[in-house]
């Protein structure tokens, strides 16, 4: 019995050993080049149309906390 015993030990011993073995044979993967964008480069902006205009300064007024009933 005692030998069935390190018999089992001894098989998950070598197969734990060959894991190992295959893992660390296997070739690292290499990271792709990523190019950095331009942090100085400032994007096209369209011009807003009116509703937007209107839509900005009433967010505005909504941060600065002087919108009361002025919705419409």
């Amino acid at each position: 019995m005692f030998n069935l015993i390190l018999l089992f030990v001894y098989i998950c011993c070598v197969g734990f050993l060959f894991m190992i073995y295959f893992t660390l044979k296997k070739e690292p993967n290499e990271a792709t080049r990523q190019d950095f964008i331009d942090v100085n480069d400032m994007p096209d902006w369209k011009p807003l149309n009116p509703v937007a205009k209107r839509s900005n300064q009433a967010l505005k007024k909504m941060y600065k906390g002087n919108l009361k009933n002025n919705l419409v």
